[in-house]
């Protein structure tokens, strides 16, 4: 497993810290390991630290409305989350959850602000790190209201591959893990029913496959024209 330093050099906020100011904030962090299902912390928990994951993989997700629960991101191994704690320290506006086991490194906003008064170019990356954030969550918010149903399945789909897949010998793609209704209706904003019903007509018309709760895609290219 890579160090903390390491760890900490990989994330966009500190990728541009002297050596000097890393090591310092190194030597601060905590650890953390959480086991499949755990809450990492809630929607409405104080924002006090910034979480870089070594191993494992976290969901981000809030409820809507109708408390159906919306997701955010599916973040993994080298990728950061909580960042907004560090610029506002407001209550968390999404839930993390451990997808399976993972192991953090917790930066505490503390530590940090001790950090950039001394370091200005900290300041400039975590500014990179929110322009990012935003331009994810609009490219989500436009996924929802320019694509039809079939296309943000598709997305979904394709975010899943990304992250889950695995080619086979014939040239289909699976997911090395189940994924629920639930987590496609998060990730697609589209009611569990309705993704029931999709993953129905897709068996039927062979777009997918399930084997052992996993699903296969015999055309994967097909994903790609779905959402243009």
């Amino acid at each position: 497993m890579q160090s903390d330093l390491d760890a900490l050099r990989r994330t966009s906020i500190f990728a541009d810290l002297p050596e000097e100011h890393l090591a310092t904030l190194a030597m601060r962090v905590q650890h953390r390991v959480y086991d499949t299902g755990a809450e990492i912390f809630k929607e409405g928990d104080p924002g006090d630290a910034l979480f870089v994951i070594q191993s494992g993989e976290v969901k981000l997700g809030e409820l809507s409305a109708t408390r159906q629960e919306i997701i955010l991101a599916t973040v993994g191994e080298g990728d950061m989350f909580g960042d907004l704690a560090l610029l506002d320290g407001v209550p968390r506006s999404a839930t993390a959850v451990a997808k399976e086991p993972t192991r953090c490194l917790v930066v505490r906003r503390d530590d940090f602000l001790g950090v950039i008064e001394t370091q200005p170019t900290a300041i400039r990356a975590i500014l990179r790190s929110l322009a990012g954030t935003i331009r994810r969550m609009n490219k989500k918010l436009a996924d929802v209201a320019m694509l039809d149903l079939h296309g943000r399945m598709a997305k979904a789909f394709l975010e899943l591959i990304d992250r889950h897949g695995q080619r086979q010998e014939d040239g289909a793609i699976a997911l090395d893990r189940p994924i629920t209704t639930e987590e496609l209706a998060g990730l697609t904003g589209l009611y569990p029913v309705e993704v029931e019903r999709l993953l129905r007509d897709y068996q039927y018309d062979d777009f997918i496959r399930m084997q052992g709760g996993r699903i296969v895609f015999p055309r994967p290219e097909l994903l790609t024209l779905a959402v243009h």
